[in-house]
């Protein structure tokens, strides 16, 4: 290292500093990116049904599903089933493996058709009529894909940002 140029030391320091910083940006990044994306389709799922809350309700021991009942929107499909696990309104992706047990109140994460599935279940009960299980799906594939672009924007950017500050580095030293 002795006989490496005072600016080419200077400018190596300063480069491995600006890799050190990259790498944690990224880190930090990809975390935050990960977990708003999967609290948004939480959020997103828990809305939707909440909303099947809203729109059913029995009328002479029969139940009446209103017709205002969104059963995909963006990605998530709700279905809604008995107490016995039947369904009886909604859908589900056709890849997705409708035999994982209800649990009330948890993003779960299940394997099925060959890919990864998030699952939220609700439990209502209905006057009139008894209790209900609410579904909500949608693909987690989906939300870490959004998650991979970001990743391969950054390490598309970032090297070169590095090389640039790098080379300007250099050259002001």
């Amino acid at each position: 290292m002795k006989h490496l140029s005072i600016t080419l030391r200077v400018t190596l320091l300063y480069t491995l500093f600006m890799v050190l910083l990259a790498a944690l940006s990224l880190g930090v990044l990809s975390y935050a990116g990960a977990q708003t994306a999967r609290q948004g389709k939480l959020t997103r799922m828990q809305t939707m049904a909440g909303a099947a809350a809203r729109e059913i309700e029995a009328k002479d021991g029969e139940l009446d599903i209103d017709h205002d009942l969104e059963a995909f929107d963006d990605g998530v499909y709700l279905s809604v089933y008995d107490a016995d696990g039947l369904p009886l309104y909604g859908f589900v992706p056709r890849d997705f493996d409708n035999s994982a047990v209800f649990a009330a109140g948890q993003l779960r994460t299940t394997q099925g058709g060959g890919r990864s599935w998030y699952l939220y279940d609700t439990q209502l009960a209905v006057d009139g009529y008894g209790a209900l299980w609410v579904r909500t799906v949608t693909d987690a594939g989906a939300v870490d894909s959004t998650l991979g672009a970001l990743w391969r924007w950054a390490l598309l950017v970032l090297p070169v940002y590095i090389v640039l500050a790098a080379v300007c580095g250099y050259l002001v030293t």
